[in-house]
């Protein structure tokens, strides 16, 4: 009996210790913008000065642990061998728990939020022994957004983001509602963070659905002619369209002279204000289904770590 109820337990500490993917991080800087961290380290994966990093920014009415498990980073982390990081917001500093992108004290270098980010990334650094040249940052909604202004306020930590269902960097300062701005005097605002030369800017993926009744497409749109305009590149006039399986998606595309692709925005068709997910065990699928995930047979998270060149 003790042998039977000693193997039940073993089973059930392994179980749970399964589920525990993220662990926080208690101390990593005074915290101006009084977030949570937390970080996933790979499993078999042992720390070496080559490890890449990925930030990963949740949306509002989420926590860490949700866009972590929905999105399916820690699979893939445990396969490619990188570390996740996942900010947190807390419900006293925002009631939807949203990112405050919109809000000047948050939103500006080294301050709030931004700073709050930036002293996690340190830590992780010092922690784990990450490749300071391959850190990423992913964000969905107003994540999204607060990774636009990591990206833009911090663009020598970065190497390449993703974005979905965000929009562009509005400059230091709370946003001004409903106040219209093109993308030459949006790229002009953060040209102006910098008054020397301008900084080489992080490579970006923007992925969006056409039907987001949330976050309008055309805000992610007016991220692509800013972050384009940023890089010194050319507004392209068209989009492809391009259909894999049943999915048709709208994209376009901006390239260097050396042909590297800096800027991509990716546009699903009929997607609405989700993750697009696959979930399963074949080669190209992941993720769950869940409050901000929908199983639209394209797993999404795939082809950020693509375009990140974490895939092997």
């Amino acid at each position: 009996m003790r042998t039977r109820f000693s193997s039940l337990l073993v089973l059930v500490l392994f179980s749970c210790s399964l589920e525990a993917k993220l662990n926080e991080l208690k101390e990593f800087g005074n915290n101006p913008g009084n977030l949570r961290a937390f970080l996933h380290s790979p499993i078999n994966f042992s720390d070496t000065n080559s490890a890449p990093l990925v930030v990963v920014l949740h949306g509002c009415n989420q926590d860490a642990h949700a866009i972590f498990d929905e999105a399916g980073w820690g699979m893939l982390s445990d396969k490619m061998g990188f570390y996740v990081l996942c900010p947190e917001q807390k419900l006293l500093n925002n009631g939807m728990r949203c990112f405050n992108w919109f809000l000047g004290a948050d939103n500006s270098a080294n301050q709030g939020e931004l700073g709050s980010i930036l002293q996690m990334i340190n830590y992780t650094i010092s922690l784990k022994g990450i490749d300071k040249k391959r850190i990423f940052i992913y964000g969905v909604s107003a994540g999204g957004y607060m990774s636009v202004a990591c990206m833009a306020n911090y663009p020598g930590v970065f190497k390449s983001g993703a974005i979905l269902a965000g929009g562009p960097y509005f400059g230091p300062g709370t946003v001004p509602l409903g106040k219209k701005l093109s993308a030459n005097q949006l790229a002009q605002r953060v040209f102006d963070l910098f008054p020397g030369a301008a900084p080489t800017f992080p490579s970006m993926l923007i992925l969006h659905g056409t039907k987001d009744p949330v976050v309008d497409y055309s805000n992610d749109e007016l991220l692509f002619d800013q972050w384009s305009l940023l890089h010194g590149l050319p507004l392209p006039a068209s989009s492809d369209t391009i259909v894999k399986k049943e999915n048709t998606f709208y994209r376009k595309q901006n390239f260097n002279k050396d042909s590297l692709l800096l800027v991509e925005l990716l546009a699903l068709k009929g997607l609405g204000h989700y993750l697009s997910v696959d979930p399963g065990n074949g080669v190209e699928q992941g993720g769950k289904m869940g409050l901000f995930a929908k199983d639209k047979n394209w797993f999404s998270t795939l082809y950020v770590v693509k375009f990140f060149g974490l895939l092997h």
